[in-house]
């Protein structure tokens, strides 16, 4: 009876210590799903609508000579690096819908204290037919050509978020179309030197120098979200 006794307690014990064990285990692949999900889902989803360019006032305080704005739906983007690239490819002769992000590095670009940083991969034409046009347009501006018939460039990205202009009924009719992008948090990336300067920025003053009609342009294909 004594020896069934110790068995029965052993038994148990085993029980109890294989739950334990499982639901150890459950929770953490709860806690790990969880912590991807941090990484893989957007912080930030917004849509491109117009692109500005502030003047030399702004710029300065800024601290950057060459910051281009990409105003959103909800945010705009003050890019002082990868502005100006992705500015001159959107007045090259292309056709729009053959210029996307590359799919396998759409995820790198990250958002954190309001700072935006990272790269993309644009890739132009993958697989079809390109003109000497296009191919001469393309590789003036830097696009190599890793495949036959694709050309790709990759942008280093960098810049501050400030809060989203609002653009009149006429301006948004001007627009041709707007494009989605999203913004992720960092892993193991760290973010550029923080810009005190751009924290002072009075909003108003940056709304009223982007929207001086000689810079505003138009939606272009420039941070696409696939």
């Amino acid at each position: 009876m004594k020896q069934d006794y110790q068995w029965g307690i052993l038994i148990v014990l085993f029980v109890t210590l294989i739950a334990g064990s499982f639901g150890c285990a459950t929770l953490t692949a709860t806690t790990a799903a969880k912590n991807n999900e941090f990484y893989t889902n957007p912080v930030i989803s917004d849509e491109i609508i117009a692109i500005g360019k502030p003047d030399a006032a702004l710029s300065k305080a800024i601290g950057h000579d060459h910051v281009v704005a990409f105003l959103g739906k909800k945010n705009t983007y003050m890019l002082y690096k990868g502005g100006e690239e992705l500015e001159h490819i959107s007045t090259l002769h292309l056709y729009g819908k053959r210029l996307v992000i590359d799919t396998t590095t759409h995820k790198n670009l990250y958002v954190k204290d309001k700072q935006v940083w990272g790269y993309i991969v644009l890739t132009y034409a993958k697989g079809l037919e390109i003109t000497p046009e296009e191919q001469e347009e393309l590789i003036k501006s830097g696009f190599s050509q890793p495949e036959y018939r694709t050309y790709q460039k990759k942008i280093e990205i960098a810049g501050i978020i400030t809060p989203a202009i609002q653009l009149t009924d006429q301006q948004i009719a001007t627009l041709a179309t707007t494009r989605p992008f999203n913004l992720y948090n960092p892993r193991d990336v760290k973010a550029p030197s923080n810009i005190g300067a751009t924290m002072m920025i009075p909003f108003a003053v940056a709304a009223d120098i982007v929207l001086s009609p000689f810079y505003l342009g138009v939606g272009l294909i420039l941070l696409i979200a696939l």
